[in-house]
């Protein structure tokens, strides 16, 4: 009995390609399976303006601070660096006003991209609160503390309750990743914990302000990571819907050998393949093959009936 089983080489995909009795969906799941990895899809353009915003209010900031003729005003609040007219104040209003702009039109935008599963209250939250945010951060570079001292006070205020407002929007959201809900909540903490040492006199204003504007970047840049994967993208169906199926061209039946046993898969009973007649060699006509049997005497009555006809014959 011969043995007809399917080999492949190793490690080919079309091993898993079985042809015989395994429905095409398993063979499509297969094929996913020993799939590379798809590449992450890339991030929307809307979340590129908060990050040029961060990148450019720190680096605006640090070149203030290279570039200033106070050399104290880390014991007052950053808002010293844009008080003296010249180029490091100029620097300091500049970024100010460019992050502010970008930041209003990241929380005009960012809508479209969060996730369908958070609320329409909160998504309008989150917007309003970095609009909110990005327009007192332009008005601190706009009105500088020698134009009106009152007003940029209520300015600075309104940027840092702003801030206050974004944090808590993203703490208990069930559009975002529990982590980024966790770092929201530490932030907000962070915030309230500060303002109450900034009103106790334990910190400086400079000193609180530093630690707004790190956890406002931070929340910023990790936003974008906290969104579920592919959620302004559809998502790809893992089988398509018309896929071609790979089969194996059939073996005639007059080149089967008798007796022959196809081992489709594993754990799978042999099938056997009853023995058909080659097409090569046709049927024998019936008279043939009763002048045959007549001959050898194996006509119906035997070897006698045979005698006994030929002696009537030949009477």
């Amino acid at each position: 009995m011969g043995l007809l089983p399917h080999t492949h080489p190793p490690g080919d995909p079309l091993s898993l390609l079985d042809i015989s009795p395994h429905p095409p969906a398993l063979v499509l799941r297969a094929k996913a399976a020993i799939a590379p990895p798809t590449r992450a899809s890339p991030m929307p353009p809307s979340h590129l303006l908060a990050r040029w915003a961060t990148a450019i209010l720190v680096v605006g900031v640090f070149l203030a601070i290279l570039t200033t003729r106070d050399s104290v005003w880390w014991g007052l609040h950053f808002s010293q660096l844009g008080t003296f007219g010249d180029t490091s104040s100029r620097l300091f209003n500049g970024a100010t006003l460019a992050a502010g702009i970008l930041l209003s039109a990241y929380g005009t935008v960012i809508g479209a991209d969060l996730p369908a599963t958070m609320t329409r209250r909160r998504k309008l939250w989150i917007q309003r609160s970095l609009i909110s945010a990005g327009a007192f951060l332009s008005l601190v570079g706009l009105v500088p503390i020698p134009l009106c001292p009152p007003l940029h006070d209520m300015i600075a205020l309104g940027l840092v309750l702003s801030f206050v407002s974004l944090i808590a929007s993203s703490v208990r959201c069930t559009g975002l990743t529990r982590e980024f809900q966790r770092f929201a909540l530490i932030g907000l903490i962070i915030l309230i914990a500060g303002m109450i040492l900034l009103f106790s006199h334990v910190i400086t204003l400079a000193a609180y302000e530093l630690a707004a504007f790190g956890t406002m970047g931070v929340w910023l840049l990790r936003l974008p990571l906290a969104l579920p994967v592919r959620a302004h993208e559809p998502a790809e169906s893992a089988e398509p819907a018309t896929a071609p199926s790979v089969r194996a061209p059939r073996t005639p039946s007059h080149q089967v050998p008798r007796a022959s046993v196809v081992l489709s898969g594993p754990a799978t009973a042999p099938r056997r393949v009853h023995h058909v007649r080659p097409v090569s060699s046709p049927r024998p006509p019936r008279r043939t093959v009763r002048a045959h049997q007549a001959a050898r005497g194996s006509i119906r009555g035997g070897p006698r009936a045979s005698r006994s006809r030929g002696v009537s014959a030949r009477r």
